[in-house]
């Protein structure tokens, strides 16, 4: 008996590799002519096997193993799971992160990597998460099965010069949705290189989004060393997207200290949205030390922002602190009114009987 468990284990773990996650997950699909082909050669190749003699659009696609980003990527789910069209006027996708109708969606640990194309060549690429449902609307489906991800991603990175900016915005996000770390440096070098200033935003996007610690570190890198103060403050809201920690403390050192007072307001804006106990002292540093009107009266609109129990007491404090210039307080009664909530009342009639 003991020989027989030994060589069971034996056989398992020489099994592994065909065990991967590549096999995890099938395509759940609806109303798909689907036809399944095992991975042969280059994909570009297959790619191009497959939809270069179609007339019409194909779909070609692939499991690879994704990113935790906290979120499952589809176009609409509720509690009866989740429904994504490929074809008419109901496609898209979009990341679903919270609770939707009850649900709070799982990721499965994989992304479908679903590429369309006709004898024109490559129109459009979408990335789901492999748990989705996918309608395809009775177009044919190939499914390459056992796409190595390195493949997945070597080829998406030669779509990347593609001069269809939103196929080239598709390219992008497809290659943040892997898991490897490939696509980090891929990322990396599209924000860090002279490609169009589109693709530099884009991928500063996804790094912020999906690629945690590794993004944030190539965010924080090429700020640092970025001559152009506009893209200096786009990458504040990327910055902000990051789950590393650290991402607070360097949107706080920016409130406070950056030369550029538009690099300043941004970083206020995007603090408020973290809404943690630090980002609130620091929009009320800047309302009360900022140099600059137009920043502290940003920081009071970004105090706003804040949960409404932490917004509504702080700018209360701001509107009747009579040692604050008057402008400032204008401000804060002027967001004030834009909460709807009783105490906000209240502090009105309090002060037209002053």
């Amino acid at each position: 008996m003991r020989s027989n468990a030994r060589f069971f284990w034996i056989l398992l773990l020489l099994a592994a590799p065909l065990l991967g996650a590549n096999n995890a997950a099938a395509l759940e699909t609806i109303d798909a002519a689907m036809q399944k082909h095992s991975a042969s050669g280059a994909l570009g190749d297959q790619i191009e096997r497959f939809g270069g003699s179609a007339r019409n659009g194909v779909w070609i696609g692939w499991l690879v193993d994704s990113v935790e980003s906290g979120g499952a990527i589809c176009s609409y789910r509720n509690s009866k799971g989740c429904h994504c069209v490929l074809e008419g006027n109901q496609e898209g996708w979009t990341m679903h992160g919270g609770d939707h109708d009850g649900v709070v969606p799982v990721p499965s640990g994989q992304v479908a990597v679903l590429v369309r194309a006709n004898s024109r060549g490559i129109d459009r690429i979408r990335t789901y998460d492999a748990a989705c449902k996918l309608d395809f609307g009775g177009a044919t489906l190939h499914v390459i099965e056992g796409v190595d991800d390195r493949d997945s991603l070597g080829w998406l990175e030669t779509q990347v010069d593609t001069p269809a900016r939103k196929l080239r915005e598709d390219v992008v996000a497809a290659i943040a949705q892997h898991e490897d770390s490939k696509a980090d440096r891929l990322l990396r070098g599209f924000l860090e290189g002279d490609g169009p200033r589109k693709l530099r935003e884009n991928a500063a996007f996804w790094l912020g989004a999906a690629r945690g610690t590794a993004g944030y570190d190539a965010l924080v890198a090429t700020y640092r060393k970025e001559s152009d103060s506009k893209f200096r403050k786009e990458l504040i809201f990327p910055i902000h997207l990051c789950k590393d920690e650290r991402a607070t403390d360097f949107l706080v050192d920016k409130a406070r200290k950056d030369d550029d007072r538009e690099v300043r307001k941004q970083a206020l804006f995007w603090l408020a949205q973290r809404a943690g106990e630090r980002a609130e002292q620091s929009l009320i540093d800047a309302i009360d030390d900022d140099p600059m009107m137009e920043v502290r009266q940003q920081a009071v609109f970004a105090l706003s922002q804040l949960p409404e129990d932490r917004a509504v007491p702080a700018l209360m404090e701001i509107a009747r602190g009579e040692d604050r210039h008057p402008e400032i307080r204008k401000k804060a009664l002027f967001w004030l009114g834009q909460i709807d909530d009783p105490r906000v009342l209240d502090f009105f009639e309090e002060i037209l009987e002053e």
